[in-house]
């Protein structure tokens, strides 16, 4: 069932006055059994551009309430279920937010798995993967020996890899296996431990892992060490070797499950009991951005909140306001605050999950009750003025990276040949299908092993000096041999003679020192400056920026790079094909 229901809003009377915003219910769950209800994790965009998320009931009815569902939001408003756990061989009550990945499949976690085994203390869970044609696998169930009680928030730290946390198990020393895993899984199937918490360490991890642009994961443990015994922030290196970076004290009781996102470089969070919204640097430096100290005013319980592409953050709390089913507000990272919406039960209460900005600006998210059937909603929120995005600190992927280098080669008004389904992982047609084919036809790129492209891998710096040259110089350009260039780059990095031209053409100078940072992804903000400069020469300098996208702040270092590729008609934003 569907139905529409506009609220014209005021922001609240102790903030800063914004224009009136609109909420709507797009979406009932529940209306029979059968239909997904009670969603539990973020709204996430898939390649075909419709929304999919998880529901926690609903479905197969092997569950008292049913073993949950993943389910589709076409751009009607249409939900469909893409597929109902059946609570036995792949698992039941799917929570938290989906993963999607760069094989273009989509991944998350149910806690349960249908069978309470006795060497799990609780349900195992599992790991599962879907596709937007509703194929489904169950990737991995866990066990004691290999961490159980998996936690939601799955990350890929490197293609091809997924990375997460379990609550128990992992093989530790402590005698009640509740000390937790951090665990890799790769698309194959295949799992490692790669770290056993134990009681001497900050351990039992809850909210799973990100990953931030120094190259590490972070992630939060309930259980201090035996010296202290308080909450902690942790890193996770690639390596699996984990550390300690911040205890939290009286500033905050303890971290929300799921609670951290990067956010500019930083961590940004909620405290579980329900009262702070914080920024901690990669360093260990903590600072509040806002305290919930008035539950009807601000509300409570905040979930963690996004950066939408106006630089400010959204989020929800999943209780407090002026009816006790939770807000909507918007924070500036230096604290300012307006509350947007007050959640009442025939809107939708407890929004636990956060909110998602679609590509034309406007908020999506969902509420575990409430709504016409009191088995949750789907709302969007529009607000005033909807302006063009850039998305600067995005990172920029294979199949967008198909579009930039052909329209900086042969023109904005370029258009490729017919795709025929030359990559496994392409599927032909599609948005970006045509690029990326003529970008192999021309022998810029064979793909990334296997047959298949990776379309939505991040390209690395690396990886970009090689594809900027050939496209400049042509296929069969091949640049001098490294003499040594970037401490960070020796001769032997299979990249380090086209990283070397790079350099000496002007068209970078590195990442800052004497490094390249070759290994890390390129944004669309530095993609911008490489574009032009292979297109103009490295001594291009481009017009001084008029104001043209919301997160782009004129002026400022990339901002007349990024509204000069604009002009050219090389990319229209962040709100369709690059």
């Amino acid at each position: 069932m569907r139905r529409r229901l506009s609220l014209v809003l005021v922001a609240a009377a102790a903030a800063a006055a914004l224009p009136a915003q609109t909420y709507e219910v797009i979406h009932d769950f529940g209306a029979t059994p059968a239909d997904p209800s009670a969603p539990l994790g973020r709204l996430l965009l898939g390649p075909d551009a419709n929304f999919y998320g998880v529901t926690t009931y609903g479905g197969n009815p092997n569950c008292p309430q049913g073993c949950g569902t993943i389910y589709r939001l076409d751009a009607n408003g249409t939900v469909t279920t893409v597929h109902a756990f059946d609570g036995a061989g792949d698992g039941e009550n799917p929570a938290g937010d989906l993963l999607l990945a760069s094989d273009g499949n989509f991944y998350g976690v149910t806690p349960g798995d249908g069978a309470l085994e006795e060497t799990c203390l609780v349900h195992c869970g599992t790991v599962f993967r879907f596709d937007t044609n509703g194929n489904f696998v169950t990737l991995h169930t866990f066990g004691t020996l290999d961490g159980f009680g998996v936690n939601p928030q799955l990350a890929e730290p490197l293609t091809g890899e997924l990375w997460g946390t379990t609550i128990a198990g992992g093989g530790g020393d402590c005698e009640d296996d509740t000390c937790g895993a951090v665990f890799r899984l790769r698309f194959d199937g295949s799992y490692q431990v790669m770290h056993a918490f134990s009681r001497a360490e900050a351990n039992w991890p809850v909210g799973g892992l990100v990953f931030a642009n120094d190259g590490n994961l972070y992630g939060a443990t309930l259980r201090g060490d035996e010296t202290d015994g308080l909450r902690t922030v942790i890193q996770v290196a690639l390596n699996g070797h984990v550390s300690k970076i911040y205890d939290f004290e009286s500033d905050c009781s303890s971290p929300t499950e799921g609670f951290i996102q990067v956010v500019s470089g930083e961590l940004v969070g909620t405290c579980a009991n329900g009262s702070r919204v914080f920024r901690l640097t990669l360093g260990g430096n903590f600072q509040e951005i806002h305290a919930f100290t008035d539950p009807v005013a601000d509300g409570f319980a905040p979930s963690r909140p996004m950066q939408a592409g106006d630089a400010l953050l959204y989020g929800v709390t999943s209780a407090g306001g002026t009816h006790d089913a939770g807000t909507i507000h918007q924070l500036g990272l230096t604290g300012a605050f307006t509350k947007l919406y007050d959640f009442e039960e025939p809107t939708g209460s407890l929004p636990f999950a956060g909110l998602t900005q679609s590509p034309d600006g406007r908020f999506y998210g969902a509420t575990f009750s409430g709504g016409a059937h009191l088995h949750g909603t789907i709302f969007r929120l529009t607000m005033p003025g909807l302006t063009r995005y850039y998305c600067p600190n995005n990172f920029v992927r294979r199949d967008q990276m198909a579009v930039f280098l052909l329209k900086t080669a042969h023109g904005s008004g370029f258009v490729p040949a017919a795709c025929s389904g030359d990559f496994a992982d392409v599927a032909c047609p599609s948005l970006f299908a045509d690029w990326i084919e003529q970008l192999a036809a021309e022998g810029i790129t064979a793909g990334c092993a296997g047959g298949n492209y990776c379309p939505l891998s991040p390209v690395t710096r690396g990886q970009m000096a090689v594809f900027l040259l050939k496209t400049e110089h042509g296929p069969a350009y091949t640049p001098p041999s490294c003499t040594g260039v970037f401490d960070d780059v020796p001769c032997s990095h299979q990249f380090a003679a086209w990283i070397e031209q790079l350099f000496a053409e002007g068209i970078t100078g590195g990442c800052g020192g004497d490094d390249f940072c070759p290994d890390l992804p390129v944004t669309r903000a530095q993609m911008a400056v490489f574009l032009l400069k292979i297109e103009h020469g490295g001594t291009y300098v481009p017009p001084t920026c008029q104001p043209t996208f919301a997160d782009v702040i004129c002026p400022s270092l990339f901002a007349p790079w990024i509204e000069q590729l604009y002009e050219e008609h090389i990319t229209a934003g962040c709100a369709g094909p690059p």
